[in-house]
């Protein structure tokens, strides 16, 4: 396995959830608001399942989507709240469109690896973007 990249999720909120940004949440806590995630067959959703498990609470999405990039605009409308990598959400905090609510419990880190087959090579895509890891 190549590692490209490791990335922080933070919990962000629209407007209607401003007041959200001025205190620190459980994850018990937050179960209690509508969550937008990925669909329930992703990895992020199992990852966001485990932990909601380890804060002795479940994860009740009320919007499932494909992608993460689809989160923020759902978010940005206000209708609920959403897990997405820091530097995703970034350029909406700035702009106050979206507001980072922060967590009493601590989300880890995460990374992103290319996993190769030794039997089938990469397509041209995957070895660039190994290429431009390596360097």
């Amino acid at each position: 396995a190549t590692h490209v990249k490791s990335f922080q999720e933070i919990l962000i909120g629209g407007e209607p959830y401003r007041s959200l940004s001025r205190k620190k949440h459980s994850l018990e806590d937050i179960s209690q608001y509508p969550l937008i995630t990925q669909s329930h067959d992703s990895t992020s959703f199992q990852y966001l399942t485990d932990l909601f498990l380890k804060a002795g609470t479940t994860l009740k999405p009320s919007i499932e989507v494909t992608t993460t990039d689809q989160i923020l605009p759902i978010v940005e409308h206000g209708m609920g709240l959403g897990f997405v990598p820091k530097e995703l959400a970034s350029p909406s905090i700035e702009r106050k469109t979206i507001f980072p609510i922060p967590l009493t419990d601590k989300l880890p880190s995460r990374s992103i690896s290319l996993l190769q087959d030794k039997v089938r090579p990469l397509s041209l895509a995957a070895l660039e973007l190994k290429r431009e890891t390596l360097q």
